[in-house]
């Protein structure tokens, strides 16, 4: 486990203790090199922890939904914020932040993804971000304590497979459409694309071939295209850009 929860914020602060741990004053030779290490093997363990931090505050047990910190510490257990809670009865859980109660101590109020807390030691420590699972995120837009995706940021797929006549395509939930058609398709846009979204149609033919593709009445008065490839097991895919008022083709791949 990571030593830098034991770190201070401040440098005079961490002119505690003795090396390998904090760099006091005084120290010989050998134990710089020693500190050097143990350094860099905490920032390289805290980074294999997977985005969860542990800032050393002691936990106390409360109840199966609930914990308290020791000091004050509401912005670091926010409401929204991702928990990781460890105990040999426990077991490792993940839950997000429901309430908090900040005075001498921080009382935290979990609502945990399954599992509970048990009475016993227990380690806790929060995700990176403020209120979700950690991870590398781009693009976000912040509203209040949750972070939205458009649904250009997140581009999702979803696979028809064999197919054939009229083809519906949420774009509310998919921004890729896949298919393979077995006879002539129709696509017909159902939700309320946002401006910006990119979409893209993987058109496949099956063994046969020769299968055509109506687009979507808004597409064929906006775009223009030279259309798609109708030989056996051929393949086109159309991007279209929805720029919140008008679809503007961007362009489209052959494969055979």
């Amino acid at each position: 486990m990571s030593l830098i929860k034991q770190w201070f914020d401040t440098a005079a602060g961490n002119n505690t203790g003795s090396p390998p741990n904090y760099p006091t004053e005084g120290w010989a030779p050998s134990q710089v090199n020693d500190t050097i290490r143990q350094m860099m093997a905490d920032i390289r363990l805290q980074f294999e922890d997977g985005g969860w931090f542990d800032w050393g505050h002691t936990i106390t047990y409360v109840s199966t939904t609930e914990f308290q910190a020791a000091g004050s510490h509401a912005a670091v257990y926010a409401v929204g914020r991702r928990v990781r809670a460890v105990g040999s009865l426990t077991g490792t859980i993940y839950g997000t932040i429901s309430a908090v109660s900040a005075a001498t101590n921080t009382d935290v109020t979990v609502t945990w993804d399954s599992g509970t807390l048990q009475s016993e030691t227990l380690a806790v420590s929060v995700g990176w971000d403020s209120n979700i699972d950690p991870g590398f995120i781009t693009e976000a837009i912040l509203i209040g304590t949750k972070r939205t995706f458009t649904k250009m940021q997140v581009p999702s797929s979803n696979d028809l497979g064999s197919v054939t006549g009229s083809q519906n395509w949420n774009v509310d939930d998919y921004s890729i459409l896949e298919l393979t058609a077995t006879g002539n398709i129709t696509i017909a846009i159902t939700g309320t694309p946002v401006a910006h979204q990119a979409m893209r149609l993987v058109f496949k033919q099956d063994g046969t071939g020769g299968h055509t593709l109506t687009l979507p009445g808004a597409w064929v008065s906006d775009i223009s295209w030279a259309g798609i490839q109708t030989g056996a097991s051929e393949c086109s895919v159309i991007d279209v850009v929805y720029d919140g008022t008008t679809y503007r083709y961007a362009g489209a791949h052959f494969a055979s």
